[in-house]
């Protein structure tokens, strides 16, 4: 992108919309503000150049992370540098955004010298020359653009097969070594499957710890053998520890080609090979999974659903159901609680607001209780509900969902959480 494009400030509050703006005159540059990811979204169709996003994570319309992503789904914004704002978010969800493309973190509330110094930086390593739109620069493979053009692309008279590959307790090693390490090794890791690839093979990183490996021209039986051996070289990789010590990574892989789905489409394949990566982990991890094969299935994973609203849980149950997962679902939080002492979920959905027993107490007892310590549990709370997510987390919630919400975005957060608990011994 030019350097004498703008940068877009997509945040909801106005005095942090004011404070930016005073702030980055210093800059030189014109400073576009976007009150909701809406107006981003208009911005960027408009054609304007935009040469850094600051985002909040937190917006009057969506969640930040989703924003993330559809800057890193489209071309036009695939290599745009974001840097996130968040009022002390969870590690977790810090790390997850850094998984989505995150550029850089700012805590909120801002400070004036830190955000000019940030800014600064970063416009300074705007390469001004335009790259491949589609590729990661550094290391050559499809970005998630490219991987969903590649998808596209793809003849709809050929046989097809995609893969979805990830790496092992990923979360963990970030959370030991620090994302500087964790993404060094997602770098290296990438680097690897590139040049280990067959030549008819596309492969590109997908999000986080996940890479999309495409096959055309072939059925999934014919592409197994190259799946086996990119999970071997991973395998037998040392990673080298930042404390010197090298250590050994596994992976999962879920793998499906068009026979064993009813739709065809590009994002059928890549759902089923999700599904089947996720069951791959539930068995624990370090394999592959072919969906639509007679692959033995594992017994599905149980989720507590904690939800009044009849809309929101028919959507909940549909989603987390078609991923293969047990769904057992309460309309009032003093059910919820009474059935969770009786079973453990692999993960429990609570809505903030419920009869009976709002989602903060069953939340609160949930967290007291010795089985519940480590249960993922996400609230549902409503757009531009701040101080609830904030006192969730403060009483132990892993993650927070806003209403209304996408399939998508309900089943990143639910991968992320699961993911990081499936696999938890095997990196």
């Amino acid at each position: 992108m030019s350097g004498l494009g703008s940068v877009l400030v997509v945040e909801s509050t106005p005095e942090i919309q004011y404070f930016i703006e005073a702030v980055l005159r210093e800059t030189g540059r014109e400073v576009v503000i976007a009150p909701s990811a809406d107006e981003a979204r208009a911005l960027i169709e408009s054609g304007a150049t935009v040469d850094l996003a600051l985002l909040a994570l937190l917006l009057a319309d969506r969640d930040g992370r989703a924003v993330l992503r559809e800057f890193r789904e489209d071309p036009r914004t695939a290599h745009l540098p974001v840097v996130m704002m968040a009022c002390s978010p969870d590690p977790g969800l810090r790390t997850e955004c850094f998984s989505l493309g995150a550029t850089a973190f700012l805590e909120k509330p801002l400070d004036a010298e830190s955000l000019l110094a940030e800014v600064r930086f970063r416009l300074h390593r705007v390469d001004e020359a335009e790259g491949d739109s589609h590729r990661d620069p550094r290391t050559g493979l499809l970005n998630r653009a490219g991987i969903l053009a590649a998808l596209s692309a793809l003849d709809p008279d050929e046989e097809a097969t995609v893969a979805v590959l990830e790496l092992d307790a990923f979360r963990s090693v970030s959370d030991r070594f620090g994302w500087a390490t964790a993404a060094r090794i997602l770098e290296s890791v990438a680097v690897g499957l590139g040049e280990a690839a067959s030549d008819d093979t596309e492969v590109g990183s997908w999000s986080g710890a996940e890479f999309a490996i495409l096959f055309p021209g072939r059925a999934a039986a014919a592409a197994l053998p190259d799946v086996e051996r990119l999970l071997e070289l991973i395998r037998a990789s040392p990673v080298p520890g930042p404390d010197g010590e090298d250590f050994h990574i596994t992976a999962s892989v879920g793998v499906t080609d068009r026979s064993g789905l009813q739709a065809i489409g590009e994002t059928d394949l890549l759902a089923g090979a999700q599904k089947g990566l996720s069951a791959a982990r539930r068995n624990g991890g370090n394999q592959w999974v072919c969906t639509g094969t007679d692959h033995p299935e594992p017994e599905p994973l149980q989720v507590l659903v904690a939800e009044d609203d009849e809309i929101t849980a028919t959507l909940l149950i549909h989603r987390l159901t078609r991923e293969g997962m047990g769904v057992r679902h309460f309309s009032n939080g003093r059910d919820a609680y009474a059935a969770a002492l009786e079973f453990r979920p692999a993960l429990a959905i609570l809505d903030v607001k419920m009869p009976g027993m709002d989602g903060f107490e069953l939340l609160q007892r949930l967290r007291k209780s010795p089985n519940y310590s480590r249960t993922p549990i996400i609230l549902l709370t409503s757009m531009g509900s701040e101080a609830d997510i904030v006192r969730g987390f403060d009483l132990g919630a892993d993650d927070y969902i806003l209403k209304p919400f996408s399939p998508t975005e309900l089943m990143a957060r639910v991968r992320r959480l699961l993911g990081s608990r499936a696999v938890g011994g095997k990196a």
